[in-house]
């Protein structure tokens, strides 16, 4: 009976999963691009590219290569900047990932989030706000509830990690390889991600990394 149950097994798991995998170095793009114009995977908040809203391609600071996005803002409370990154789809389950290099100015700050569904402006799924004291802050949209708070360095280059096994709704943070910790989120989706620089922000985003690997239940170990 193990036997038939292992068939099994081989044979669903030839079945196509379907896996999300992007990743952006800015090196492919012309130095004062429009980033919604030159690349069909950006857009931004609104939907309209190649404006205000969109970010330009810089070649005054680079994690890797010799370009990457710059952000500023003096308006209150952001913007106009406010680049959209859409996955494609709205992810329930399975292990999500994402991973960007960030240079933040010293004494301003930075910030992105996490959209918890498709339709961009509905459900925040995580708000990332560094702050020009050098805290990093997880929490719900709004900030109403922190979930996990740490530092993180100013005036240089550092990688920040957020890894999410969503099937289980754990969402993990590590910042330069370092994990800080993990916590369980009220709102466990997601579907794309909007970096909007908020008042007195200056910082640059290079080297981003996306991916999503769905639940299998036709696994192998499923039927071991």
């Amino acid at each position: 009976m193990k036997n038939i149950y292992l068939l099994l097994g081989l044979f669903y798991s030839t079945i196509s999963i379907a896996q999300y995998n992007f990743n952006d170095d800015f090196e492919s793009y012309n130095t004062g691009d429009y980033l919604g114009v030159a690349s069909p995977a950006w857009t931004t908040w609104s939907g309209t590219t190649g404006g205000n809203e969109d970010v330009v391609i810089t070649e005054a600071n680079a994690n890797s290569g010799t370009k990457s996005t710059y952000y500023s803002s003096t308006s209150e409370p952001g913007g106009p900047q406010d680049v959209v990154l859409p996955f494609g789809s709205l992810f329930t389950e399975g292990e999500f990932s994402f991973e960007a290099s960030f240079f933040v100015n010293n004494g301003t700050g930075a910030y992105f989030n996490l959209q918890a569904e498709e339709e961009i402006g509905q459900t925040w799924a995580v708000d990332c706000n560094m702050d020009a004291d050098g805290t990093l802050r997880l929490s719900t949209g709004g900030g109403a509830t922190t979930f996990l708070q740490t530092t993180y360095p100013s005036g240089e280059w550092f990688d920040l990690k957020i890894e999410v096994n969503i099937t289980l709704n754990i969402w993990t943070l590590s910042v330069n390889n370092q994990v800080i910790g993990s916590f369980a989120n009220t709102e466990n989706a997601i579907a794309s991600l909007d970096i909007f620089p908020l008042q007195g922000h200056q910082f640059y985003v290079d080297d981003i990394i996306v991916s999503h690997t769905p639940y299998d239940p036709t696994g192998l170990d499923a039927y071991l």
